[in-house]
């Protein structure tokens, strides 16, 4: 598709700030597969109708949102965006959302140098950042052709290229919820940052790697019969 065309999928703006403080490229010695709009403490939306493909917490990306959209590219390829340093959000996995829904307000969580939303556009179906390349991934902007984007000057380095990308070590949503959040967050909190990963949530609480997805689809239909 040529870039041109992506504007034509009219996808909501994600927030309310244009603000671009880090763009899609060449960052430091890497590359950033987003961008990143300087906001802070604002609402965050879904870019188009779709599917929560996971939301959670790590270290490096902080709160999070991976949204799938209902639209694709023309080969057919399923779009995925990711939100990332969230103060907090108001949807969970498996949930479908809507144009313009409402995720959570942007914040400054995670490995990140001050308050800012990254986001970033895949037709992969990917959702840890060392999926990413420049050949499945899409500058942001090409959305939102007729936007008045700002650059600041200088623009900032901000966290290194790809430390805040990738969510393999991350803590779905359904997991939090399954120990219950202040006890999630007290071992936050009491735990080494470097430390507050997947594995070690896990051997923590006692949970079985085999028993994650009977824990997320008890969440999926308690979450969608409140």
């Amino acid at each position: 598709m040529s870039s041109s065309h992506y504007g034509n999928y009219n996808w909501h703006y994600i927030t309310t700030s244009n603000s671009i403080t880090s763009p899609y490229g060449p960052r430091g010695s890497g590359f950033h597969y987003g961008f990143d709009i300087g906001v802070m403490l604002e609402p965050a939306y879904a870019m188009s109708a779709g599917v929560v493909r996971l939301a959670g917490w790590s270290n490096t990306a902080g709160n999070w949102v991976v949204i799938t959209s209902n639209d694709t590219d023309t080969n057919g390829n399923e779009f995925t965006a990711r939100y990332l340093h969230l103060d907090g959000y108001v949807v969970w996995t498996g949930k479908s959302v809507v144009r313009g829904e409402y995720l959570g307000d942007t914040g400054n969580t995670g490995d990140s140098t001050g308050y800012h939303l990254h986001f970033d556009v895949n037709n992969g179906l990917f959702i840890n950042g060392s999926d990413l390349t420049q050949s499945n991934t899409i500058d942001p902007v090409l959305f939102w052709p007729n936007r008045n984007f700002t650059y600041p000057s200088p623009l900032s380095s901000g966290e290194s290229a790809n430390a805040d990308l990738d969510l393999s070590t991350a803590i779905p949503d359904y997991l939090i919820d399954y120990v219950g959040q202040t006890t999630f967050q007290d071992w936050v909190d009491s735990t080494p940052k470097e430390d507050a990963v997947l594995v070690n949530f896990l051997s923590n609480f006692d949970i079985d790697p085999e028993d994650m997805d009977d824990i997320r689809d008890d969440f999926f239909e308690k979450m969608n019969n409140q």
